[in-house]
């Protein structure tokens, strides 16, 4: 008897957490954004930004199919999101181009492409928020 009562006072304590209390590794960008600022919770509406940044705010290209400036890529020893995080690049009103070792090259989004992409983002966020 005492074990069904422990079981169901530990089911009703769980529906009554708050439906913000969600599993933040289910977060996309939210690892690096953590491990760069050595955060462990991601709290604030700039710690979302911050991670859809980290996933979806940059891509790699072997080359540009135009003219463009092409600046040299901070810090070498570590990965490509944490150059971006610990640098403090972040998107401005077009798209900007780092240079890797490789060859490859770095293409932040535009401000206008990150803003569409980040309220899709923060949508999948509160949706995963709600079903949990």
């Amino acid at each position: 008897m005492k074990q069904i009562f422990l079981v169901f006072s530990a089911i009703l304590l769980m529906s009554l957490i708050p439906p913000s209390a969600y599993c933040q590794s289910d977060i996309p960008g939210s690892s690096d954004v953590k491990s760069v600022f050595g955060i462990t919770q991601i709290e604030t509406d700039d710690d979302l930004e911050l991670c859809c940044f980290a996933a979806y705010g940059w891509h790699l290209v072997d080359e540009l199919k135009f003219d463009a400036e092409i600046s040299e890529f901070p810090f070498e020893d570590i990965s490509i999101v944490e150059r971006l995080l610990k640098f403090g690049l972040r998107p401005i009103d077009t798209e900007q181009y780092y240079q890797l070792e490789d060859g490859r090259i770095v293409v932040i989004l535009s401000r206008s492409n990150f803003e569409k992409i980040l309220d899709r983002f923060i949508r999948n966020v509160n949706l995963t928020k709600e079903k949990k």
